[in-house]
């Protein structure tokens, strides 16, 4: 784990430049598919090159979470979208409709990677905006009351 933080921190200044790959990925997914990767990668990107210093930390956090969900959200269209072509007795965009999965399972992937670059660098942050008995959790610690 220590070299996967090591590799994060090493390249975090990078990542804003990762969103602008993955923003470029996006836009070749708009021909067959109403990507909104495009508009959450741009918005990455802003969070990254602008808000450099610690007080922006939360668009950081609200940026992981947002990754996070969209995550989820497109691997549930690769797999709807993917049987429904396939399954098209006449399919005069199979090439389009091919590399639009194609790229999508590319994308998931390296979404996949910028959501542990932006979780293990932004851990921290992320773990102090957690409900506390979460954070005790993670902590393995368990506060001890006293019976009062």
């Amino acid at each position: 784990m220590e070299k996967v933080k090591a590799f994060v921190n090493e390249h975090q200044s990078k990542l804003k430049y990762f969103f602008l790959a993955l923003a470029a990925l996006s836009c070749f997914n708009c021909l067959a598919k109403p990507d909104y990767n495009l508009v959450l990668y741009a918005y990455a990107y802003f969070v990254w090159n602008m808000m450099e210093s610690k007080d922006q930390s939360s668009e950081k956090i609200y940026c992981f979470w947002f990754i996070l969900i969209t995550l989820f959200v497109d691997l549930i269209w690769i797999f709807t979208w993917s049987r429904l072509w396939s399954g098209l007795a006449k399919d005069d965009e199979t090439t389009v409709h091919f590399l639009v999965i194609l790229f999508s399972w590319i994308s998931f992937g390296l979404k996949s990677f910028s959501l542990l670059m932006v979780g293990v660098g932004e851990w921290a942050s992320i773990r102090s905006a957690l409900p506390q008995n979460l954070q005790e959790r993670l902590n393995q610690y368990k506060e001890q009351k006293d019976d009062a």
